[in-house]
């Protein structure tokens, strides 16, 4: 624009004098602040790039996944549904803070980039109102309130109608959906998996795929998960280690000076999982099994997982907890 007269873009004009221009840039019907840098095609605006928006119950992120320009800055909005607050917020796997409107900017886009949001329940809203249906699962029983729990909580259910099997063991694949499940379900981009041995039609294939692009499960070998395989107890507390700090954002590193020398098997812990070990039992979510073994190789039975689960999100996950 220059004297009140509109021109468009690549206009010539002629200025017998001195004139003030002013120029305004947008692309499609949004504002763009870093003009100049935009990726054009024959004239065209290209929009090279991609921000998915991976979705997961309790709560949603604004607007939908969408192609954008180079340059460009665009804001997305977290809202959490009710009796739901917004636990953690990852871009590219990263946690990131919203600002005072619970919103994330992505400023000047030069990539593709993801973000997800968790969302946790305030409180175990059907615990106090729950009825055993479980004949396996007595009031009497260790584990009677942590089947309460995670069966309230939607974390896991019966091996039947009438039979939850608390001694029996716990497949790898059940203990990541598990997880899965208690993060809203989420879908990430795409729709292969590198393990062979994990079919695109089980009920725990996005599971995984979520476990791996968020660092937390690993397979045998870059091909093999082994679902099936019983999932040890080290696997269990290193799987919910990882899970709790790059997923869920909790403070695990206050627990790295937790000492479990005590324990006579403490070297009979896999590499890479004393870090865990450390964290579950100062966090008092996981215990031995004595006073002085761990049974880091030893299967955990689902009565186990429910306790874990109990403790876990008593501790870190609910607003309100129901078990002290």
């Amino acid at each position: 624009m220059a004297n009140e007269e509109l021109y468009a873009a690549g206009s010539t004009v002629d200025v017998p004098t001195a004139t003030t221009f002013t120029a305004t840039w947008a692309i499609g019907d949004r504002m763009d602040p870093y003009p100049g840098d935009d990726s054009y095609t024959d004239g065209e605006i290209t929009y090279d790039f991609k921000i998915h928006v991976i979705q997961s119950a309790g709560g949603r992120i604004s607007p939908e996944t969408m192609n954008v320009a180079r340059g460009e800055t665009l804001s997305f909005t977290v809202e959490a549904s009710e009796g739901y607050y917004i636990k953690n917020v990852l871009v590219d796997g990263k946690s990131v803070t919203l600002d005072d409107n619970s919103a994330y900017q992505f400023i000047s886009v030069g990539e593709d980039h993801t973000i997800t949001a968790l969302f946790a329940q305030y409180t175990n809203s059907g615990y106090n109102s729950y009825i055993n249906k479980f004949a396996d699962v007595k009031t009497s029983d260790w584990f009677y309130n942590n089947v309460r729990f995670s069966y309230t909580m939607g974390l896991m259910n019966g091996t039947s109608a009438t039979t939850f099997s608390p001694g029996d063991p716990t497949a790898r694949a059940q203990f990541i959906t598990v997880l899965w499940r208690m993060s809203g379900s989420p879908v990430v981009p795409g729709s292969e998996c590198r393990f062979n041995d994990v079919a695109s039609g089980a009920y725990y294939y996005e599971a995984v795929r979520w476990g791996v692009a968020n660092g937390i499960i690993n397979g045998y070998s870059a091909t093999v998960f082994d679902p099936n395989g019983q999932v040890t107890r080290e696997q269990l507390i290193t799987m919910l280690f990882r899970y709790a700090k790059n997923y869920a954002g909790d403070d695990v590193a206050k627990y790295d000076t937790t000492n479990i020398l005590g324990y006579s098997d403490v070297l009979q812990i896999s590499k890479g999982m004393t870090q865990p070990f450390q964290w579950g039992i100062g966090a008092k979510i996981i215990s031995g099994t004595s006073a002085t073994t761990l049974t880091p190789q030893g299967t955990a039975t689902r009565a186990q997982v429910a306790a874990i689960l109990s403790r876990y999100c008593n501790s870190f996950v609910l607003k309100l907890p129901v078990m002290m």
